[in-house]
């Protein structure tokens, strides 16, 4: 993993996308929050030594995002001459109680505030005074850094498995450079050769293969293309407007809730029923949305939901963003909890089955250099009822310079969607985190008593 994070010195097209939406419009700011929750503070000067030995490892969080010097190749990382550890973690108290509640209250205005593009794009807060002397760090990382998956890892490197670690020796820096324009031109232009010449391996085999196959066996490679042809048209085709009678409103404020559950007992449910935790995730934050319309005097047939679908290959370590962000409508009115449950896992199980998958690179570097396409794509966003996701994460007890972490409850960006709802499993439980549009949700505490008995009864009614 040591060089994972630094080897890649390129944004991918999907990377380069996000970033110029993130630019565009603060709605679609894409930064990932993670809320730490520790049995004790490690102290500041502990945390910053540990965050050290980092930073050398994976040498990205030294680096900041510089643009092209041309117009059409992506954003590159270079390494930031002035980087400061000290501004990158700060420490912070408590406010209110001192409860985990009070810390998502905090947590929230960071996220939607955004990050210094001028600096590495992520920092931390160590929030000490909390209640029973427990203590936090809020983690903030753009979304060009990495995917869920990808942060996990990350935190692997973060985190130890044993209270009483030894903290590795720090290694050596190499000598900052900053390359000169004429580089900056050059490394432009081999990207771009290298990125053109990419596509065109994807796509000469796969068209000359059309025509060989149809030649061979026309009826079923018609069938194939007419599929993929379908599945594309489905990912560009825009939406006019939300699904949600009642979550319309967009903006860029915040709000954040957190929920827990049994991750045994959801294991449990979802295997007597030939589903998966992620197929129980969702199902549950379909019940609850069903719930808060309900509270509204609502009753839609179908949401909108975004979901990302992972795309990487089996022992691939990289640190890339690398998941394909399908758009389905979800059945709001089922009320078996088991007839739901299935019907989400046929829904999933077909996202992930769409050939649209392997073109969505593809896709991605089109959208990157048509003139406007922020407008658009922003369009098809915003469309978007609710954001879900899991991300698997560790079976076992973690610590932070000693201290053991409780919690970790992940905040997944918006995106422009009315919320976004993110888990992660964590030491025998789930852990859901709740990313709230004021203006989709004004009545957050309506919302998430309503997710909150979705969770619960899921279980216990399935």
């Amino acid at each position: 993993m040591a060089g994972a994070a630094g080897s890649d010195a390129r944004m991918t097209d999907i990377e380069a996308l996000m970033w110029r939406l993130d630019r565009f419009d603060a709605r679609f700011r894409s930064v990932i929050t993670v809320v730490v929750v520790l049995d004790r503070s490690p102290g500041l000067a502990a945390l910053r030594r540990r965050v050290d030995v980092l930073t050398r490892a994976l040498p990205r969080f030294r680096e900041r995002v510089v643009p092209p010097v041309t117009g059409w190749a992506t954003p590159s990382w270079q390494p930031d001459a002035d980087f400061d550890l000290a501004w990158h973690v700060r420490q912070v108290v408590a406010g209110g109680e001192g409860t985990v509640d009070d810390v998502l209250e905090m947590a929230a205005p960071m996220a939607s505030t955004g990050l210094d593009p001028s600096r590495p794009l992520w920092h931390m807060e160590l929030v000490e005074g909390m209640a029973g002397g427990r203590a936090a760090v809020i983690v903030r990382l753009h979304h060009t850094f990495t995917d869920g998956l990808g942060a996990m890892k990350l935190a692997m490197v973060l985190f130890d498995l044993e209270a009483g670690a030894t903290v590795p020796d720090l290694p050596p820096l190499e000598e900052v450079r900053t390359p000169s324009v004429a580089e900056r031109l050059a490394g432009d232009v081999a990207h771009e050769t290298g990125r053109v010449l990419g596509a065109l391996r994807w796509a000469v085999p796969t068209l000359t293969g059309v025509a060989r196959d149809t030649v061979a066996d026309p009826e079923q490679r018609l069938a194939a293309t007419v599929g993929l042809v379908r599945s594309v048209a489905r990912v560009l085709t825009p939406s006019d407007r939300p699904a949600s009678p009642v979550m319309t409103g967009r903006s860029t404020g915040a709000a954040f809730g957190a929920l827990s559950a049994d991750l045994e007992e959801v294991r449990a449910v979802a295997a007597a029923a030939g589903a998966t935790v992620n197929d129980m995730f969702i199902s549950a934050v379909i019940d609850g949305l069903r719930r808060y319309h309900a509270r509204h005097a609502s009753a839609p047939e179908h949401l909108r939901l975004g979901m990302p679908v992972n795309l990487r290959d089996a022992g691939d370590d990289s640190l890339r963003n690398q998941f394909f962000p399908a758009r389905m409508m979800v059945p709001l009115q089922i009320q078996d909890p088991m007839d739901r449950l299935r019907a989400v896992h046929d829904l999933v199980l077909d996202q992930r089955r769409q050939p649209a998958l392997r073109a969505y690179q593809p896709l991605a570097a089109a959208a990157t250099r048509i003139e406007g396409s922020e407008a658009l794509i922003g369009k098809v966003l915003t469309s978007v009822d609710v954001m879900a996701s899991n991300v698997v994460g560790s079976a076992d007890p973690l610590y932070l310079a000693g201290a053991r972490v409780l919690r970790l409850i992940p905040f997944g960006p918006r995106g422009g969607s009315g919320l976004n709802l993110t888990t992660v499993s964590y030491d025998g439980s789930l852990h859901v985190g709740v990313n709230m549009d004021p203006a989709a949700t004004p009545d957050t505490s309506t919302l998430m008593e309503c997710l909150a008995e979705a969770f619960s009864e899921s279980v216990i009614y399935a």
